[in-house]
Protein backbone atom coordinates (compact mmCIF):
# COMPACT_ATOMS: atom_id res chain seq x y z
CA UNK A 1 0.00 0.00 0.00
CA UNK A 2 1.24 3.47 -0.88
CA UNK A 3 2.34 5.28 2.30
CA UNK A 4 0.40 8.40 1.35
CA UNK A 5 -2.73 6.31 0.83
CA UNK A 6 -2.17 4.73 4.25
CA UNK A 7 -2.19 8.18 5.91
CA UNK A 8 -5.20 9.32 3.89
CA UNK A 9 -7.16 6.26 5.01
CA UNK A 10 -6.13 6.76 8.65
CA UNK A 11 -7.13 10.45 8.63
CA UNK A 12 -10.41 9.68 6.89
CA UNK A 13 -11.30 7.06 9.50
CA UNK A 14 -10.36 9.49 12.26
CA UNK A 15 -12.48 12.33 10.87
CA UNK A 16 -15.43 10.04 10.13
CA UNK A 17 -15.38 8.68 13.70
CA UNK A 18 -14.44 5.24 12.44
CA UNK A 19 -11.93 4.60 15.21
CA UNK A 20 -11.44 2.67 18.43
CA UNK A 21 -11.70 5.63 20.81
CA UNK A 22 -14.02 5.19 23.79
CA UNK A 23 -16.23 8.02 22.56
CA UNK A 24 -17.22 5.79 19.62
CA UNK A 25 -17.14 2.43 21.40
CA UNK A 26 -19.32 3.82 24.19
CA UNK A 27 -21.82 5.22 21.71
CA UNK A 28 -22.32 1.75 20.27
CA UNK A 29 -22.77 0.26 23.75
CA UNK A 30 -25.02 3.04 25.16
CA UNK A 31 -22.44 4.17 27.71
CA UNK A 32 -23.10 7.72 28.99
CA UNK A 33 -20.71 10.22 27.39
CA UNK A 34 -19.12 11.25 30.70
CA UNK A 35 -18.16 7.58 31.31
CA UNK A 36 -16.31 7.15 28.00
CA UNK A 37 -12.97 8.09 29.55
CA UNK A 38 -9.49 7.75 28.10
CA UNK A 39 -7.94 4.60 29.53
CA UNK A 40 -4.38 5.88 29.10
CA UNK A 41 -4.93 9.17 30.93
CA UNK A 42 -7.04 7.51 33.61
CA UNK A 43 -4.31 4.96 34.37
CA UNK A 44 -1.37 7.36 34.20
CA UNK A 45 -2.72 10.30 36.21
CA UNK A 46 -6.21 9.22 37.32
CA UNK A 47 -7.87 11.77 35.02
CA UNK A 48 -11.48 11.22 33.95
CA UNK A 49 -11.20 12.81 30.51
CA UNK A 50 -13.61 11.83 27.74
CA UNK A 51 -11.71 9.88 25.08
CA UNK A 52 -12.68 12.01 22.09
CA UNK A 53 -10.94 12.79 18.82
CA UNK A 54 -9.96 16.22 20.17
CA UNK A 55 -8.45 14.69 23.30
CA UNK A 56 -6.53 12.04 21.34
CA UNK A 57 -5.20 14.55 18.83
CA UNK A 58 -4.19 17.36 21.20
CA UNK A 59 -4.01 16.17 24.82
CA UNK A 60 -3.62 12.41 25.40
CA UNK A 61 -0.38 11.31 27.04
CA UNK A 62 -0.41 8.14 24.92
CA UNK A 63 0.11 10.15 21.71
CA UNK A 64 2.73 12.59 23.03
CA UNK A 65 5.56 11.23 20.85
CA UNK A 66 3.35 11.20 17.75
CA UNK A 67 2.38 14.84 18.40
CA UNK A 68 6.00 15.86 18.88
CA UNK A 69 7.07 14.05 15.71
CA UNK A 70 4.30 15.03 13.31
CA UNK A 71 1.88 17.61 14.65
CA UNK A 72 4.25 20.19 16.07
CA UNK A 73 6.11 20.54 12.79
CA UNK A 74 3.30 22.88 11.71
CA UNK A 75 1.05 23.36 14.74
CA UNK A 76 1.38 26.31 17.10
CA UNK A 77 0.23 25.33 20.63
CA UNK A 78 -2.76 27.33 21.80
CA UNK A 79 -4.34 27.56 18.35
CA UNK A 80 -6.40 24.39 18.61
CA UNK A 81 -9.54 26.54 18.36
CA UNK A 82 -8.69 26.91 14.69
CA UNK A 83 -9.16 23.16 14.36
CA UNK A 84 -12.44 23.03 16.31
CA UNK A 85 -14.42 22.59 13.11
CA UNK A 86 -12.52 19.35 12.49
CA UNK A 87 -12.32 18.04 16.06
CA UNK A 88 -15.12 19.59 18.15
CA UNK A 89 -14.33 19.76 21.85
CA UNK A 90 -16.34 17.35 24.00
Amino acid sequence: MDIQLKYKIAMSKFRLSNNRLNIELGRCNNVPKENRVCNCCHQSNNANVVDSEYHAFFKCVNYYIVRQTYLFNWYVPGTELLCSFVFPKP
